[in-house]
Formats: structure tokens, C-alpha cells, sequence
């Protein structure tokens, strides 16, 4: 497909973040786009003022996405956040209470959506209030993809937390719409569903794939289920570093308002944390 919009367009232009690549499927990289575009005979234009270099969906800006990128160590750059007012970012150290504060956010917007409407506060179940937990694939999918079977698959037994994966099912305009069903509050996204969606809130569960120890960062491949088919359990070890922080990075990414966090790992906790600081 992008050997063929080269080839008959006059002037391709490719919007590419490299960061956002989480899986070996994800072919359109600016290395081959290149390739394809020398094979056609096309000229490539790159320079530094056709980067993008700002954003406006995120609300904590380039401050924030900058230091998103320092902790997953996309960038060596040491960098700070200075949580204030304008973005609401917080690290919790219990899932649960993590999970009942997206949920309390949730129904909020809910109750102001039925009001602006005209109906009563309590009338909220036709509408989704924008707010989800979502978590690194670090987890078996052994419930069902179109159905609410009952069964659980994002289970951390010593906090005594069990939730199911969001369903999926569909393709193209008939495809499910995992943010828009109000139901799914009481479930956990993957990265291949919210990846390109936009919430007000995310809270984000870093699974056991990334661990901080003796003053870096470790990664795990071998923590990715096999249900898991982006290839990172069996890729080499570069590509799976690559894939797994690109994959937290989208997550970490989503919330407009704010973003909440749960590690796994009480290193990587303790590690977020001393990047942040409150303004006075």
C-alpha cells in the first residue's frame, strides 16, 4: 500500500511517530518508508522544519510528554514533572484505589452529561464518561473476546484485584467501541484498543515487563502472555525493549486531563515518584 501511494501520487506526505511502533506489524517506519520511496525513484524531504514539535491534545504538553519519554528512557534526558494544577498526574501504590478513582471521575462526567441533557443525575446509563484503566499486555486473555463470560484476566493476587479485559470484536465501522460503552468502565483495556483513542482520564497499570533495578530500567519479555500476538515474547531482545516501552509510552499517552499510575513493581513506583515534584 505505501509502494503504491508513492508511486501514483505526485507528493506523499507520512505523519510518522516512531515511538508509537508497539508490535512487529507495525511496518510504516520512516526507514522504510525511505526504502520504498528510493525503489520508486522518489525524492525524500526531511528536514527540521517539517518536524512536528508541539501537541495540544495532552494538557500537561510537551513538559509532560517529555517526561513520559525520560522515565520509560526513550530519552536519556533527565526530566522532572512538575505536577501542578494544569495536569493531573498522580502514582498510586494499590490498584484498587487507583481503579475506583477512574471510576468515580467516570460516573461524574456521566451525571453531567445526563444533566446537560435534561435528565436526572442518576440517569447515566447511556452515557461513558471518557475516563478507562488501561494495562501493559502482561496478562493471559483467557476470557472471551466478544462476550462478558465472568472470567477475569488482569488478576494481581496480592492486592486482591481481578478484571476483565475489554471485548473486541468487529472491523471497520461495525467494530465494537470500547470507549463509548458505558459498561466497560468495569474492565481493562489493551494497547491494540485504546491505541489512537483519546480519554479525559487513564489510568495506567505498568505490568512486570518493566522492573527498576540498581538504578535502571529492566525489561521482560518473557512476563508477555502468549495470547499476546505482537511478538514480543519471542523477538530479539532490542526489539522487544523497543516495543514495550513504545507500548507504555501510547499508554501513558492517553489521558487529556490526566493520567494515574500503578506499577507492579515497587522499584518503578518509587522511581516515578522521585521524578515528580509539587509546585509551591
Amino acid at each position: 500500500m505505501l509502494k503504491e501511494l508513492i508511486k501514483v501520487a505526485k507528493i506523499s506526505v507520512f505523519f510518522i511517530d516512531d515511538n508509537q511502533a508497539i508490535c512487529k506489524d507495525d511496518y510504516a517506519t520512516v526507514d522504510r518508508i525511505k526504502a520504498l520511496a528510493e525503489e520508486c525513484r522518489s525524492e525524500v524531504i526531511m528536514s527540521d522544519a517539517l518536524e512536528l514539535t508541539g501537541q495540544y491534545r495532552v494538557q500537561g504538553g510537551a513538559e509532560y510528554i517529555a517526561f513520559i519519554k525520560s522515565i520509560l528512557g526513550i530519552s536519556k534526558e533527565t526530566v522532572y514533572f512538575n505536577n501542578d494544577n494544569k495536569y493531573d498526574l498522580e502514582v498510586f501504590d494499590d490498584p484498587n484505589l487507583m481503579f475506583d478513582k477512574i471510576k468515580e471521575l467516570d460516573e461524574k462526567a456521566r451525571k453531567e452529561k445526563a444533566i446537560k441533557d435534561g435528565l436526572l443525575p442518576f440517569d447515566i446509563n447511556k452515557y461513558a464518561g471518557n475516563c478507562r484503566v488501561v494495562a501493559g499486555y502482561c496478562y493471559e486473555w483467557d476470557s472471551n473476546h466478544k462476550k462478558r463470560d465472568g472470567k477475569n484476566d488482569v488478576i494481581i493476587p496480592e492486592y486482591n484485584f481481578a478484571k476483565k479485559w475489554n471485548l473486541a470484536s468487529g472491523s471497520g465501522l461495525s467494530a465494537y467501541s470500547w470507549a463509548d460503552d458505558p459498561e466497560s468502565i468495569n474492565e481493562i483495556g489493551c494497547v491494540h484498543t485504546c491505541q489512537g483513542i483519546d480519554l479525559d482520564y487513564c489510568g495506567v497499570i505498568i505490568g512486570k515487563d518493566i522492573t527498576y533495578e540498581n538504578g535502571k530500567l529492566v525489561f521482560h519479555k518473557n512476563i508477555h502472555p502468549k495470547s499476546d500476538k505482537s511478538g514480543i515474547r519471542t523477538a530479539n531482545d532490542l526489539d522487544a525493549e523497543t516495543w514495550i516501552r513504545n507500548s507504555y509510552y501510547v499508554l501513558l499517552t492517553r489521558g487529556i486531563k490526566g493520567t494515574y499510575i500503578f506499577a507492579e513493581d515497587e522499584g518503578l513506583r518509587d522511581f516515578i515518584k522521585s521524578r515528580l515534584f509539587k509546585s509551591k
